[in-house]
């Protein structure tokens, strides 16, 4: 669009760009990521992507009322209180992203039939400054790139992040619950009705038995975020002597939805591979299914290898086995 319009002073192929800029800079973000903030007066990635779309709206009806030639004062806005007010960070960031991708299309059809001389006509901002188009358009492209910059940061802090790994105490034991619940609800429609009923019963069941030789929970800037269970034996695991595994076996690893992406469950594994080298173990073990996609390609990054021998079927559902060898994993070095 550029090519056919002699403006110098705008840059309107980087105007259009700025949507592509956004998307790849938060596609590899998880919901949890994309919601994290580094304080509570701090924005999150969607927080900032909401408020990027917020002036997109804005700067969009500055433009207009300058060609429309009206009098009065171009309108500025309150960008925490908007933010807040619209609770943007329950938002959902393609939904964000879309609206800020029609508005460049919306825009681009306008700005294809102005004239060299609407770009240079002017309105009075509520700073009291006289503002043109082009200079909105290329103040726009500039704000982008700085919160751009923001994003980056607000990523880089979240990997900055570390959480503290300890042993659980008592009073942990309803946060622990909720963090467990929290994780695996997601899993409810797969499973059905009863099937999701038993499952959480199991898990409710599993927090308060006396079989596991180690409860370890993830602690975030004072909150449990996350948990595992660890267990010696498949006896004490399961109730199933008869998988002969005689060595640390990890289960209901869980972290809470806000936390993803920060590496805890990373941590918690490592962790239990570490308390599980010193019990003297040479193998550590785990359980799951192809319900867990995600889980399953954490483990195998890990170097966890399928177990086939220690498998079973739970019904029709093939509960797939994984072991990791300690002294070979490189989790450990």
């Amino acid at each position: 669009m550029s090519g056919n319009i002699d403006l110098p002073s705008v840059d309107l192929e980087a105007y259009l760009h700025t949507h592509e800029l956004l998307r790849q800079a938060v596609a590899p973000l998880t919901k949890g990521q994309l919601r994290w903030k580094a304080a509570p007066n701090k924005w999150s990635v969607t927080e900032i992507l909401s408020h990027l779309t917020d002036h997109h709206i804005v700067i969009s009806f500055r433009i207009r009322e300058i060609l429309a030639g009206s009098a009065a004062k171009l309108p500025g806005f309150n960008q925490d209180a908007w933010v807040a007010g619209q609770k943007a960070n329950e938002a959902n960031v393609e939904d964000i992203l879309a609206i800020f991708h029609h508005l460049l299309h919306y825009n681009d059809q306008l700005f294809r039939r102005l004239r060299a001389d609407d770009w240079t006509k002017s309105g009075e901002n509520f700073n009291g400054k006289a503002v043109t188009p082009a200079a909105i358009v290329q103040s726009f492209i500039a704000h982008v790139g700085t919160h751009l910059g923001q994003i980056e940061r607000t990523i880089q802090a979240q990997r900055d992040q570390r959480a503290t790994i300890r042993q659980a105490e008592a009073a942990d034991r309803d946060a622990i619950e909720q963090v467990l619940l929290e994780a695996y609800q997601q899993y409810e429609v797969a499973l059905d009705g009863q099937r999701w009923v038993e499952y959480k019963e199991n898990i409710l069941q599993a927090i308060d038995a006396p079989t596991a030789k180690e409860r370890l929970v993830a602690e975030l800037d004072g909150r449990i975020v996350g948990s595992v269970f660890l267990y010696d034996s498949s006896a004490a695991a399961y109730g199933a002597p008869q998988l002969e595994i005689h060595n640390p076996i990890i289960r209901l690893l869980g972290v809470s939805r806000q936390a993803r992406g920060l590496g805890i469950a990373t941590a918690l594994i490592q962790e239990s591979a570490r308390r599980s080298l010193e019990w003297g173990a040479d193998t550590l073990h785990l359980h799951t299914s192809d319900l867990m996609e995600s889980a399953v390609r954490l483990y195998e990054r890990l170097g966890f290898e399928r177990a086939y021998d220690k498998e079973f079927h739970n019904g029709h559902h093939l509960v797939k086995s994984y072991r990791l060898r300690l002294k070979e994993a490189a989790l450990l070095s």
